[in-house]
């Protein structure tokens, strides 16, 4: 029942249009009318929409924190291969069959 009222709103609607289009054209011709303007705005936002363009840069600065965190890291490596050392721990989960 919905869905045929939605259709038959849709149908009359369209079938307004160029009764609307008509006295939209009417009260653009007339500079006197008082929604002049609003009506060659809503044509001219229409035909041609109003675009923005937006540049974004985005910058990176490693922090001195991270730095010292990278520093050490290295020293890590660095100590645990002279020591025959896996600098890692592996923590991946096995598998119980």
């Amino acid at each position: 029942m919905l869905e045929a009222i939605a259709e038959e709103d849709q149908k009359r609607i369209r079938a307004s249009a160029p009764r609307a289009i008509s006295a939209l054209t009417r009260l653009i011709e007339d500079p006197d009318h008082k929604d002049h303007a609003r009506g060659i705005g809503m044509v001219l936002d229409r035909v041609h929409p109003v675009e923005t363009t937006h540049k974004v840069t985005v910058e990176h600065q490693a922090s001195s924190s991270m730095k010292a965190t990278a520093e050490v890291f290295e020293r890590i490596m660095t100590l645990a291969a002279r020591a025959n050392v896996p600098p890692m721990i592996d923590v991946t989960p096995e598998r119980v069959p």
